[in-house]
């Protein structure tokens, strides 16, 4: 996975591009790019990772 994170030059938007590859489970790499409002001040959220659900895109494989 590479990520990259860069500000507009305006300063009020932040861009995001990835992509991911792994030849072993996806046919071709995956990108994307987003578009962000630029908020520093702003609380990040918790985030509940549920290493269930994630098994059902793993190919069959579990996680632990």
């Amino acid at each position: 996975l590479i990520e990259r994170y860069a500000l507009t030059d305006d300063g009020r938007r932040m861009t995001v591009d990835f992509v991911l590859e792994d030849p072993e489970h996806l046919a071709e790499p995956i990108t994307h790019r987003r578009e962000l409002l630029y908020a520093p001040e702003a609380p990040t959220p918790a985030f509940a990772c549920d290493p269930t659900s994630t098994t059902e895109f793993m190919d069959g494989q579990t996680i632990g």
